[in-house]
């Protein structure tokens, strides 16, 4: 009989809130701005809100972070995030050769012809076309701007540990399995233990 109390004992109440709190916090991953958008007002979201979403052994809300990691695994599940293919996507940015963008003449390769590794670093394109008086094209001018580099390389070697002092980004305190964990290792709105100094 007591065993019966402890365990319902245990079990968290649901409410309206929680469920809502779950769904917009896999949206952004942002706590304070979930909870707002689940009704919670702007007090209880800006200084509850982080501690339900995290693995603290203090959140006296683990059902809405149990929910959050099966929610997490199932989208990277869905959409076969792992942690191999986002390690490639960083090195095709960390590693991309900006001559590949262009051909032995020096003219910029139409986009559907880039390399798969250099089209994946590709962030934007700009194309100009000027004309005559005649409206006749005279001449075009394209811009094309790509992934920082710097950016790519610094979140790599973050994650090998390279810089003295840092701490690999993919601790996230979820428990989640090594395939899913660095889906969110970059986002700083992703949960972490209040307790542990950043």
């Amino acid at each position: 009989m007591g065993s019966r109390k402890k365990s319902a004992k245990k079990r968290k109440k649901w409410t309206d809130k929680d469920r809502r709190l779950v769904q917009e916090y896999l949206v952004d991953f942002n706590a304070e701005k979930a909870a707002k958008r689940a009704g919670y007002s702007q007090t209880t979201a800006k200084t509850q809100a982080y501690v339900w979403v995290s693995d603290s052994p203090n959140n006296p809300k683990p059902h809405i972070r149990a929910a959050i990691q099966k929610g997490m695994e199932r989208l990277a599940k869905k959409f076969e995030i792992t942690q191999e293919r986002v390690l490639k996507e960083y090195a095709k940015l960390a590693f991309l050769d900006p001559r590949k963008f262009y051909d032995e003449d020096g003219q910029l390769l139409p986009v559907h012809k880039l390399p798969e590794e250099v089209a994946a670093a590709l962030s934007g394109m700009d194309v100009t076309t000027s004309y005559d008086k005649n409206n006749d094209s005279v001449d075009v001018l394209k811009k094309i701007k790509f992934a920082d580099k710097k950016a790519a390389l610094d979140s790599l070697a973050k994650h090998l540990g390279m810089f003295k002092g840092d701490k690999t980004p993919l601790d996230v305190n979820l428990n989640l399995p090594p395939t899913v964990k660095v889906m969110f290792s970059n986002n700083p709105e992703c949960p972490k233990d209040p307790k542990k100094k950043s």
